[in-house]
């Protein structure tokens, strides 16, 4: 585990992905970890479903929200806000030479999977990378 040094943490502003934020502050502390927050816009034209904000700044505001509670934490963070298929934005940022990728098991959306929210799933399936599914 001492080769982490750098986190990709997938925030939507729910509960588990708050969760996530905190505990990748504290890996990040352990061993000197750079963090990187990212929240993937999803426009309702992408989906069936409803989508989980109305508005890209709405989503703008929870990637802020998860970078205060990093301040809080006293762990600085770069953020990254993107549109287009979470799971997929999720994976493809990983690829550029992530160790590590926090996710929440269930999001905000309003249809999600069985045990996990369907980006979870998704992303936890086809990383290359170690995924952590913070459960709460």
């Amino acid at each position: 585990m001492t080769g982490i040094k750098k986190i990709l943490v997938g925030v939507d502003g729910s509960k588990c992905s708050n969760e996530g934020v905190r505990y990748a502050a504290e890996l990040s502390k352990k061993f000197d970890s750079t963090v990187t927050l990212m929240h993937v816009y999803r426009p309702p034209e992408m989906t069936r479903d409803l989508p989980a904000h109305d508005r890209p700044d709405e989503a703008q505001v929870k990637l802020d929200d998860s970078k205060k509670i990093m301040d809080g934490l006293g762990v600085g963070c770069k953020t990254i806000f993107s549109t287009g298929n979470p799971a997929s934005v999720l994976l493809a940022e990983a690829a550029r030479g992530y160790d590590l990728i926090i996710m929440g098991s269930r999001g905000i959306g309003y249809v999600e999977g069985f045990l996990l929210g369907s980006t979870t799933t998704r992303v936890a399936h086809h990383a290359k990378i170690p995924v952590l599914i913070i459960h709460c």
